[in-house]
């Protein structure tokens, strides 16, 4: 939405509701978490737990965004992208007519 600064991480998201005098930013983190957290996607074992055997640790940063109708959106997004593709899971498959 034109004329709202975007975030580009938590710190300055905070700093952004500072400046606006609202919450609207950390609201919509809260949300994504609450959201999250309600699928138990994750099991917070805290800061320097040891990795499990056969895991990968990925950055998962928070994306925020605008939408038209001018609500403030955070996204917590995997870096899927930096883990070790499966060999089994290379195929694909082609329809014929």
């Amino acid at each position: 939405m034109y004329g709202v600064e975007i975030p580009q991480d938590s710190i300055n998201a905070c700093r952004l509701d500072k400046e606006n005098g609202n919450t609207k930013w950390v609201d919509s983190e809260g949300l994504e978490l609450k959201t999250l957290f309600g699928y138990k996607f994750a099991i917070d074992k805290g800061f320097g737990d040891l990795m499990l055997e056969g895991y990968m640790k990925i950055r998962c940063p928070m994306i925020y965004s605008v939408k038209h109708d001018g609500r403030h959106k955070a996204q917590f997004v995997a870096g899927g992208h930096l883990t070790q593709e499966p060999e089994e899971s290379v195929y694909s498959s082609v329809v014929s007519l």
